[in-house]
């Protein structure tokens, strides 16, 4: 067969995605090719044997009738499948494939199109489909309507998500102005696939386990999973609804819900919109929850958020029983008994885990407020310092100004000592100990401090929340770091074994480029490998007179991690000076006293400098 033709009920697939079905093709089959033209040629063949006149007559007469019947019996049609541009050629040449107008018995077939979409590719005169280029006056109106249409006005494009492709954005533009945006091509309907989403097998869940408890406070104690399908919780809701009436319904936003035009709202607005418009948002700052994100947009838009979030829920904090409860899970269920934690990994959020702890009865668990909303990649910070001298004065002014590791996804502050630094988008911020160390002088007349950053890694893992994060950084109090500028250095390199070496202070010479303390970059597999074969560098490294960043450094390469050559990532006095005007740098160090630390990020975000007051 020739390429491009089709055959019966064939469906070559077409660049542009959408079929025309047109009834026609063959001739019919010759009228003795029939179970009755057989009958008639028989009879035929016999009269014309010349037996008898009458018979031949007869005959005649009969095969008249089965022409007559023939005639009122439909033909035996055999659709054709003609791509819309065959058209006026197939009708020109006189076969039975005519234009889309002149035939009432045409049937438009396409990936999950739209009716009224393609009503428009069907009547639309012209240039058929074209999915928008780059540098086209469409390009640029879809990818706004992508990048920030559906976070500013999701009203616009309803049915669409943020994971909806560029495609179904481009039909939006073509419905509102098919001058500017042709149809495009390869258009898949949000409806269909709703539809394929339906179809896919659910998953199945656990009808009943133990769970084993922690052993050390409540040992012995376990727990029994509710069998509660999604109808008996819907029904329970109904019922409530019934003997509360007055009680209004409430929906918290998640990026699971088939239609999540209020996620995909707040979620701008947590990320951008407080950001570029915070006078849109009174009373919230970029700490504020997604539960007041929701809230503000519900009743400023309920086209955006029809619902009110729920608010009774709280996520664990530090030293609470069920904080307890969800590290052990992270930590030793989930590898001892992955079948009663199914969904979950080491890398989930505590919300995760707590939200499936509180399905357990007899629970300490409460239901789990909304996660924030984590960067691309994410990244956690913490800082070490000592609890005397200039540093925790600096971080609380950082802490206070929202900036330096406090601007991260999440963050940790390590100290010798017990300290409470302020308030933070969880609540008190205090300090993770760590044993008072006395450190000497390194072989490189820096601090031989390995020990002290040995326990602080310690700590690190005791806390956990590495674990769902892309990139670790340990950040020096007096360095000011860009968040936004860091993930644009490491983005290239998330997912992979890495660490960032980040000077370059002499080039050829032995043991370098290195990693310099100031900012110490480490993605998520190179820590995990730090943690579990730290045991090996302390029993097989000279670490004792090293710098803790050597360390570190010469313990990745030894556990087979792999290094990344970045020297623009910080502006480092200490490597080849410090510049905070430099656009590229994604940190600047080093601004020991608190009134040099803002001048420089005054300098790098343009806001005044002023140090923020009572730290």
């Amino acid at each position: 067969m020739a390429e491009g033709t089709y055959s019966r009920m064939d469906r070559t697939p077409r660049v542009d995605g959408v079929y025309t079905a047109v009834v026609g093709g063959e001739d019919p089959p010759p009228l003795l090719a029939s179970p009755r033209g057989e009958t008639a040629r028989r009879l035929m063949t016999k009269a014309h044997s010349g037996r008898s006149a009458a018979g031949f007559i007869g005959a005649v007469l009969l095969v008249v009738a089965l022409v007559a019947a023939v005639m009122t019996v439909s033909p035996p049609h055999r659709p054709r499948i003609t791509t819309s541009h065959q058209h006026s050629s197939a009708a020109g040449a006189g076969s039975n494939a005519l234009p889309v107008a002149a035939r009432g018995d045409t049937v438009v077939a396409g990936i999950g199109a739209e009716p009224e979409l393609v009503s428009l590719a069907t009547e639309k005169k012209g240039p058929k489909c074209k999915t928008a280029q780059p540098g086209t006056p469409c390009y640029k109106d879809v990818s706004w309507a992508i990048t920030d249409g559906i976070y500013a006005h999701p009203e616009w494009y309803l049915g669409l998500t943020n994971k909806s492709n560029f495609e179904s954005f481009q039909a939006v533009v073509y419905k509102i102005n098919s001058t500017l945006c042709p149809l495009p091509c390869n258009y898949v309907s949000e409806e269909e696939g709703k539809e394929k989403a339906k179809d896919k097998p659910k998953k199945k869940h656990l009808n009943e386990v133990e769970v084993e408890r922690k052993k050390n406070k409540n040992k012995g104690k376990t727990w029994k999973l509710k069998k509660k399908t999604k109808q008996e919780k819907k029904k329970e809701e109904e019922e409530e609804e019934k003997e509360n009436p007055q009680k209004k319904k409430c929906h918290t936003a998640t990026s699971e819900d088939e239609d999540d035009t209020c996620f995909v709202a707040v979620h701008w607005a947590m990320k951008d919109g407080i950001v570029q418009k915070p006078e849109w948002y009174p009373k919230l700052d970029v700490w504020s929850s997604f539960e007041k994100f929701q809230a503000h947009i519900h009743e400023t838009n309920k086209s955006a958020c029809p619902f009110a979030p729920c608010t009774e829920c709280h996520t664990v904090l530090f030293g609470e029983e069920c904080h307890d409860h969800v590290l052990w899970t992270l930590k030793h269920g989930i590898h001892k008994h992955p079948e009663w934690y199914k969904g979950l990994t080491t890398a989930s959020r505590y919300e995760q885990v707590q939200a499936r702890l509180h399905e357990d009865e007899n629970t300490s668990c409460p239901l789990p407020c909304a996660p924030r909303l984590f960067g691309d990649p994410s990244l956690f910070c913490f800082s070490v310092f000592q609890s005397h001298g200039y540093e925790p004065g600096l971080m609380r002014a950082q802490l206070r100004k929202k900036q330096g590791i406090f601007s991260c996804d999440e963050f940790a502050v390590i100290a010798d000592a017990n300290m409470y630094l302020g308030l933070g988008p969880e609540g008190p911020v205090n300090t993770l100990v760590i044993p008072h160390t006395t450190v000497g002088i390194s072989k490189d007349n820096t601090a031989a401090n390995t020990l002290i950053f040995i326990h602080a890694w310690q700590e690190i893992y005791n806390d956990f929340r590495f674990s769902h994060h892309d990139w670790t950084l340990k950040v020096d109090p007096d360095a000011v770091i860009v968040p936004s500028r860091l993930r644009v250095h490491l983005t290239n390199f998330t997912g992979q074994k890495v660490y960032v070496k980040n000077c370059n202070k002499y080039p050829g010479s032995s043991n370098w480029p290195m990693m310099f303390g100031s900012l110490e970059a480490i993605s998520q597999r190179a820590l995990w490998a730090y943690m579990k074969g730290s045991d090996k560098c302390k029993n097989e490294l000279e670490w004792e007179a090293w710098g803790e960043d050597l360390y570190l450094a010469e313990c990745l390469d030894l556990l087979g991690c792999d290094h990344v050559n970045d020297y623009s990532i910080i502006s480092d006095k200490v490597c080849l000076g410090v510049n905070c005007q430099d656009e590229w740098a994604a940190a600047f160090h080093a601004f020991k006293s608190k009134e040099e630390w803002f001048e420089c990020w005054g300098t790098v975000f343009d806001k005044s400098s002023a140090t923020p007051a009572h730290v």
